[in-house]
């Protein structure tokens, strides 16, 4: 996914969501709840908070896919601490 005209990778488990921005070893995390085959929902770990310190305790972000094909599926993104919506197109790669 390209965000802000950069690589965005994204990687999950069963709990977890790992972003890494930009090349970065590093990656943000979310842990993940599933609403739906096409909903769920991100609440940022611990070291989200230490990275981005402005991050509200209670930072939520809903992500509802809207379309999807063999390879790639589009996605709505909002949060509750922000009026922005993000839609973004997303590739699966192995």
């Amino acid at each position: 996914m390209i965000y802000n005209e950069k690589l965005l990778i994204i990687k999950r488990d069963a709990t977890h969501q790992y972003e890494y921005y930009d090349n970065s070893t590093v990656p943000i995390s979310y842990k993940i709840k599933w609403i739906s085959n096409c909903s769920y929902i991100l609440k940022p770990d611990a070291n989200n908070f230490k990275r981005f310190p402005n991050t509200p305790k209670n930072a939520l972000i809903t992500v509802n896919i809207i379309s999807y094909s063999r390879d790639t599926y589009k996605i709505k993104a909002i949060s509750n601490f922000s009026p922005l919506a993000l839609e973004s197109e997303i590739t699966k790669i192995n």
